[in-house]
């Protein structure tokens, strides 16, 4: 069943279409009308002529009838058998015969042309004329009428006749055959012009679209489908057409934004690619900038680490030694104040240049900062980096070319040996850095450490090491302790006072502060305390206080001839009033160097920035240079203060300094007050300003907010509401901080 149904779909592929559908429709309709059309007139025509033939017989038979009562009457069998043969005529009958009343046959008339009177008489079993008749009625197609024969109401007999429905039966077939075939011949006819006006109105804009949708699917959307009419077809056609626009719209936006899509994705891709080579190049860059100097290209601080670790552990390892050098310029700093910073940094790469091309290529040269470089050099011994260290001073023979100017430095080295000296990379490089220190005291090219150096400072070798990574982590705590008006009970200001706890216990200030003024530190030490205490006035400026803010300054710092430089720089960075700030000097770093001192005081005093003289009577500074300096304050020591209030002697003194104070123009503090007698006391003598414990003791920046919030004899009219609030709201903020 299958097969067949496949043969079939294969073979007569026309069923699929509409045209052969809407053709086997068409012809099936009216193949079914015509032939209900030929079977009704067939009916129709098959009982005219069974009437037509009924009266024709009828016709016949009466007028026999009437003619033989006469020739029955008067026994004229001869007008009998001639009334027989006007019947005979009649192709349509079979056999007439005439019957008198009492069943005598008295003349017969047979069709022997018809082959059914031939069939009935042979089939008959009687040769008795009856037996034939009743066998020629038996035939099929054979109908008997039969006519009386009456005369003035007396029958004399009967006209019996037998009629054959074959002749009309014929003529029907052959008229049923004429019709069917003219029949067919409309329905070809009828359903070639129906098919050909369906094809030409109807399916000819189907088949179109069919196209068009082929069109489209093979993606040709630029050829629309003709529109033949405007009836349905038509607009849907036009709908296609429309939609076949829009598809083509959007396609081409589709393409455009594809387009876009992939450019910006080549795009992306570039810049994606060009994001990653910049990247690996930043990498370089920061793992250089994080391994190497910036200035000079040499190895820095922690690859110089990396690296001597490294050898410690080769040293472990073979059993081998090696030597560590430290080496300072010496005089940089005035080649770098005096010509200028562009000019220093030029002489530290044509430092770092001559002493690469001292060293052998396996050791190692690296600037630690500043103008400190360090010296690796495996598998040496002392004598070979006492032979090493002259070629790196001979180096330096040869005067540095820069600006015009030729220009002569020597340097200071320290050396120190693994594992003699130091087992890790931390104490050797405090070893080479205590030894180049000891070098640049005693003046002399290079230094070997030794027992003696670690000797005679037993904690100067790991607090120095400490205290340089402090500094440069900001490690580091700034703390004020509060200055009030004697006179008016109020806040001030406050002096900012450095504190450092390291990672075992809090070092106390008289013990790191001498390790910073002997190595070198004290000028980074200071730099941060100047940086940190400006913040901390800038942040209490921002909460609406107006304080005052006293910073200590080294006799070491006043060699320094940048110091005022770089205060000026921190001023501009910070946004600070130079009134409100003050820098408090000791008088015996005034006497150090005079002249020098008295120059960077007056580049300072210059800035407006006010000067103090600190632990005042207890140096040998003489009256006239007093007189010359800029200062604006004189800071009774604590030595006075802390007895005046019981010892006469220290209470003549603290008036006597108020008294040439107040005389010089100068405004005195009081530190070191202790207790309320002493407190009492500064009042009665007209002291401007005190500071001590009894006050308060040095706090964190934080504490002291919360001491100019508190309530109590010394806060003063600067902690008005408005501030109160502010510092109210700050304290809350860092709380939540926490």
């Amino acid at each position: 069943m299958g097969a067949g149904k496949k043969y079939f779909r294969t073979r007569w592929p026309w069923h699929r279409s509409l045209g052969g559908k809407f053709i086997l429709l068409t012809v099936t309709v009216l193949a079914l009308t015509m032939s209900v059309i030929a079977i009704v007139n067939f009916h129709l025509r098959h009982a005219l002529y069974e009437e037509y033939l009924n009266e024709e017989v009828t016709e016949l038979g009466q007028f026999v009838a009437r003619v033989s009562a006469e020739a029955i009457l008067s026994y004229d069998y001869v007008a009998l058998d001639e009334h027989m043969r006007d019947i005979s005529d009649n192709a349509s009958i079979v056999y007439a015969a005439v019957i008198s009343h009492d069943g005598h046959n008295l003349t017969t008339h047979l069709n022997e042309g018809d082959p059914r009177v031939l069939q009935a008489i042979e089939e008959a079993d009687s040769t008795s004329f009856f037996a034939w008749l009743a066998a020629i009625d038996a035939q099929p197609g054979v109908s008997v009428m039969e006519f009386p024969i009456t005369l003035k109401n007396r029958t004399l007999g009967s006209v019996r006749v037998g009629v054959s429905r074959a002749k009309i039966e014929r003529q029907l077939d052959e008229e049923l055959f004429r019709q069917f075939l003219g029949n067919g011949f409309i329905i070809v006819f009828l359903a070639a012009c129906i098919f050909i006006v369906f094809r030409y109105n109807t399916l000819r804009p189907i088949i179109y679209l069919v196209r068009g949708a082929r069109r489209v699917a093979a993606g040709n959307l630029n050829e629309p489908v003709q529109v033949f009419s405007d009836d349905e077809l038509g607009k849907l056609t036009c709908s296609f057409n429309e939609m076949m626009a829009k598809l083509k719209a959007s396609n081409e936006e589709k393409d455009r934004v594809l387009s876009q899509l992939q450019d910006l994705n080549r795009n992306l891709e570039e810049r994606v690619e060009s994001r990653t080579r910049e990247l690996e190049r930043v990498n370089h860059e920061l793992e250089h900038l994080a391994l190497y100097d910036v200035l000079t290209g040499l190895p820095n601080r922690s690859l110089i680490q990396d690296r001597l670790q490294q050898c410690v552990f080769d040293a472990r390892r073979n059993g081998q030694i090696f030597g560590v050098m430290m080496l300072d310029l010496d005089r940089f700093k005035e080649v770098n104040d005096t010509l200028g910073h562009d000019c220093g940094d030029a002489l530290l790469v044509e430092v770092g240049q001559r002493f690469s091309d001292a060293l052998r290529e396996r050791d190692t040269l690296g600037r630690l900062g500043g103008d400190e470089f360090a010296v690796i050099l495996p598998e040496a011994d002392i004598d070979a980096c006492v032979t090493v260290c002259g070629k790196l001073i001979k180096s330096l023979e040869s005067a540095f070319e820069l600006e015009g100017m030729n220009l002569s430095v020597s340097a200071s080295i320290g050396i120190a040996l693994c594992p003699e000296h130091g087992a890790d990379p931390s104490s050797l490089l405090k070893a080479a850095d205590l030894a180049m220190y000891a070098a640049k005291t005693n003046k002399q090219n290079y230094c070997v450490y030794n027992e003696k150096l670690a000797h005679r400072d037993p904690a100067a070798l790991g607090l120095m090491g400490e205290l340089r990574e402090a500094i440069t982590n900001e490690h580091l705590q700034l703390h004020f302790q509060p200055k009030i008006d004697v006179q008016q009970q109020r806040v001030i200001g406050a002096e900012a006072l450095v504190r450092w706890s390291s990672r075992t216990r809090a070092i106390p200030p008289d013990e790191f502060i001498p390790v910073a003024e002997q190595t070198g530190l004290i000028r980074p030490l200071t730099d941060w305390v100047i940086l940190a205490g400006f913040r901390q006035w800038a942040a209490w400026h921002d909460l609406g206080l107006d304080l005052n803010l006293s910073i200590n300054l080294s006799m070491y710092n006043l060699q320094d001839d940048a110091l005022p430089a770089r205060i000026a720089a921190l001023r501009e960075q910070w946004n600070v009033n130079a009134a409100r700030i003050t820098f408090e000097i000791t008088e015996s770093a005034i006497m150090q160097n005079p002249d020098q001192t008295m120059a960077i005081l007056r580049e300072l005093h210059g800035m407006e920035f006010k000067l103090s003289v600190d632990d005042f009577g207890t140096g040998y500074s003489s009256l006239s240079l007093l007189k010359r300096l800029p200062v604006s304050e004189l800071k009774v020591d604590r030595a006075f203060v802390r007895d005046m209030a019981t010892d006469s002697d220290d209470a003549a003194i603290v008036r006597a300094i108020i008294d040439l104070a107040r005389n010089l123009g100068l405004q005195v503090v009081a530190e070191g007050v202790e207790d309320e007698h002493s407190l009492r006391a500064l009042a009665i003598l007209s002291c401007e300003y005190a500071q001590g414990y009894f006050i308060s003791r040095p706090v964190c920046g934080e504490e002291f907010l919360l001491f100019l919030q508190a309530e109590g004899p010394f806060t003063g009219t600067q902690a008005t509401p408005v501030a109160e609030t502010k510092v109210e709201s700050a304290r809350r903020s860092r709380k939540k901080r926490a």
